[in-house]
């Protein structure tokens, strides 16, 4: 499994470990006004963040996150003809978060979530000229956000997903909405993603009219911290390869190629995860990844539920003997084999298949997925 939509939650007891690592080193700041300007001779910026996330699934639907992040974050400025190098590292923030899902339908699933990150540290005012031992690890308060997702599972297995949040991201700093967006093209082992990253200020900073009163903290020549109605553009590509079917590691490259009161620059991002999104009890049979000629729903369940009617029929090439297989897709990407059978009776965009064989706990309903024609296992 090399890939996770935006909206999949974890089964009922599963579990997610994340370990991240992120570099960020600009090539440009953006002043309030959204002028770029580039680093003097002399000057450079560079963070590295560490982000260690664990989340569990409380139902089918719900899952919660916790986590922390380590920061490092290294400076040098020209000052007196010299070049000074200052640091500042540790733990940067805490977090948790909720994610609620929603039944897929027709290939579209919808989900819920929220988030709240709490700074372990406090920024002292600084006064511009002072002297200078050390730099800003960020922005010091508590950062919330709201929103909902989107993932829409296409007939050849792939995704196109998004996320939408508004977010308070510091006490300090203007209300915003973040929007992420992504193409994922998905197979077995990897998966080859192309997206963008925006953040929209709600302009509410109150320093917006009034900049030379603001606060200063110790962000040196750098616009990433303390900013003013702070927004950007990012697009990125990323890469995730599958190591079995429960770690993957993942891959992003994104440059922030616009922006204003912000840093402009590439970010580069690796995470190795491990999953283990199905209940211990329930045993996936067929995990390699299929494609089928035809597909099609469950339409109506006996009473015994011995047999089903399906949305396939001879327009299908379906004819009796032809051999249906039933897939639960909801969480997993389309690839949870729950059932087989045969047709017994056909007509032109229809079929009767009787179920003579059962994978899983999970009962074939209606909207269950119906598939017929196996080309490829």
């Amino acid at each position: 499994m090399s890939y996770v939509s935006k909206t999949q939650t974890l089964t009922d007891g599963g579990t997610e470990l994340l370990f991240q690592s992120q570099y960020f080193q600009p090539t440009l700041h953006s002043n309030p006004d959204g002028t770029s300007i580039q680093f003097e001779e002399g000057e450079t910026y560079q963070s590295a963040d560490f982000n260690f996330l664990g989340s569990y699934g409380f139902s089918d639907r719900f899952q919660a996150t916790i986590g922390v992040r380590f920061r490092y974050i290294a400076q040098t400025q020209v000052i007196d003809d010299e070049e000074t190098l200052f640091t500042k590292s540790g733990l940067e923030s805490t977090m948790l978060g909720f994610k609620y899902s929603f039944p897929m339908d027709g290939g579209m699933q919808y989900a819920v979530e929220a988030s709240y990150r709490s700074a372990t540290y406090t920024n002292d005012p600084y006064t511009p000229g002072d002297d200078r031992t050390t730099v800003a690890l960020g922005d010091a308060g508590k950062d919330v956000s709201l929103g909902m997702g989107f993932s829409y599972y296409t007939k050849s297995q792939n995704f196109f997903s998004g996320r939408f949040l508004y977010r308070n991201p510091a006490e300090t700093l203007s209300s915003e909405v973040y929007s992420e967006v992504e193409a994922a093209i998905v197979w077995p082992a990897f998966t080859f993603v192309l997206g963008v990253e925006n953040i929209y200020s709600l302009n509410q900073d109150p320093y917006a009219t009034d900049q030379t009163n603001k606060p200063d903290i110790d962000t040196g020549d750098s616009e990433e911290y303390n900013s003013i109605n702070r927004s950007w553009t990012a697009p990125y590509v990323g890469m995730h390869l599958a190591l079995g079917q429960m770690w993957r590691i993942e891959f992003q490259a994104k440059s922030k190629i616009y922006g204003v009161s912000t840093d402009l620059g590439n970010l580069y991002t690796l995470s190795l995860v491990r999953r283990n999104a199905k209940k211990e009890n329930f045993k996936t049979l067929d995990a390699a990844f299929k494609e089928y000629k035809n597909e099609g729903s469950v339409l109506k369940i006996t009473k015994n539920r011995s047999a089903v009617v399906v949305s396939l029929g001879i327009k299908d090439d379906v004819k009796k003997g032809t051999k249906v297989d039933f897939y639960h897709y909801d969480y997993i990407g389309g690839n949870q084999l729950i059932a087989s059978g045969y047709a017994v009776k056909v007509s032109l965009s229809k079929s009767i298949v009787k179920i003579t064989k059962r994978y899983s706990k999970l009962r074939v309903q209606e909207g269950t997925v119906a598939r017929s024609g196996l080309i490829k296992n």
